[in-house]
């Protein structure tokens, strides 16, 4: 007597399988996204229905290859696969709860990431070219310098900023003098002085 594996999946036609679930991707989808759309991001809330889809998917190929015809509780598949997603798993994996840019962080404590903009502050002056491709500054210190180094540039008066960013953008001191009619001497106590209002801000703060 041969022993059969009871477990071992059935075979099936792939082509005949992928063409009945096309059929019912659009109620598929429809259902996805309604257990989806408390998601605020519109790419984040597209990229977790197309995990979804590709859950049900997996699922749906499954349950063929146990024999079972996924089609008679289709809608309960899809409503799984959403939830699944919205937990924070998917195909390749669970996403990292304390990771800033994973959705189920940003869901879960209630923020969102968003790229920096031109004009905010942040983008455009010229400590932000010796930041650019930095890989030796520890990310998390380069986020700090990020936030804080427009704060304290905000802190000086006019003249002082012109003069902060001239010499950040790699002027001479002698150029940044006859540029704003100063003396050379006065360039180079100005540079000292913001150096010590900068760490007494914390930005030199190891």
């Amino acid at each position: 007597m041969v022993a059969t594996n009871r477990h071992a999946p059935i075979p099936i036609a792939l082509d005949r399988l992928q063409a009945d679930f096309a059929a019912l991707l659009p109620r598929i989808e429809h259902t996805i996204r309604f257990h989806l759309r408390q998601i605020r991001c519109p790419d984040h809330r597209a990229d977790a229905v197309a995990e979804a889809v590709a859950v049900a998917w997996h699922w749906y190929r499954r349950c063929a290859e146990r024999g079972k015809d996924a089609t008679r509780f289709v809608t309960s598949l899809a409503s799984l696969a959403a939830r699944f997603v919205r937990a924070g798993r998917g195909l390749c994996g669970r996403q990292a709860s304390a990771d800033a840019l994973s959705p189920l962080a940003q869901r879960r404590h209630g923020f969102i990431a968003v790229p920096l903009k031109t004009g905010s502050g942040l983008v455009g002056d010229g400590y932000q070219d010796a930041l650019h491709e930095n890989t030796r500054s520890p990310v998390p210190d380069q986020v700090q310098f990020r936030c804080d180094f427009p704060r304290w540039l905000r802190r000086l008066g006019g003249r002082d900023r012109r003069v902060a960013r001239t010499l950040m953008a790699g002027d001479r001191p002698v150029d940044v003098a006859r540029k704003f009619g100063l003396t050379e001497g006065r360039v180079s106590q100005l540079r000292r002085a913001f150096r010590r209002d900068w760490e007494a801000f914390g930005g030199g703060a190891d």
